[in-house]
């Protein structure tokens, strides 16, 4: 389930592949709450460490592309969510 959320964000986030360089920390920070959402529930017995490289390949370029086309509300949004289902509901161009 919690893969089929973390799908869903990163279709959302597809996107152009657009200049990301003004909100590439801010970006980065919204990965790296996202991947903790992913992690949070994993076994202890996994590797983390390895889980999170690999989800952060999987972000890639086109993550940042996308991020970087998101409202600041958008961002906000996400980063304050203790789920991945309500980062998700945050969408890709939030403006509430």
């Amino acid at each position: 389930m919690r893969t089929l959320l973390l799908t869903t964000l990163l279709v959302a986030c597809n996107g152009d592949d657009g200049d990301v360089t003004p909100v590439r920390a801010p970006c980065e920070q919204l990965r790296e709450h996202l991947i903790d959402l992913r992690l949070a529930d994993v076994s202890p017995k996994i590797d983390k460490a390895a889980h999170r490289e690999a989800l952060r390949g999987a972000f890639g370029e086109t993550f940042f592309s996308t991020c970087s086309q998101m409202s600041e509300d958008g961002r906000a949004c996400a980063l304050s969510a203790t789920t991945l289902s309500d980062a998700t509901a945050c969408g890709p161009t939030e403006a509430k």
